[in-house]
């Protein structure tokens, strides 16, 4: 979020939960864990987003903040 302060946020789904999660991790936890979420819309959905995600992991490469 402190590279890209306007990634969309969404309330994580789980009860007792008053959190928000990024685009990417709603779609990650769609993608790996049981939700209630139609696989093949979030596949889509991913599909959409990755040129933003792309752009963020070669961010984080070149300021080295993966080591």
């Amino acid at each position: 979020m402190r590279e890209n302060p306007g990634v969309p946020l969404t309330p994580d789904p789980r009860p007792n939960r008053t959190n928000n999660e990024t685009v990417y991790t709603r779609l990650r936890n769609q993608f790996a864990h049981k939700r209630d979420a139609d696989l093949d819309q979030t596949k889509a959905e991913m599909t959409n987003c990755l040129s933003g995600l792309i752009a963020l992991t070669k961010r984080a490469i070149e300021l080295g903040s993966l080591s």
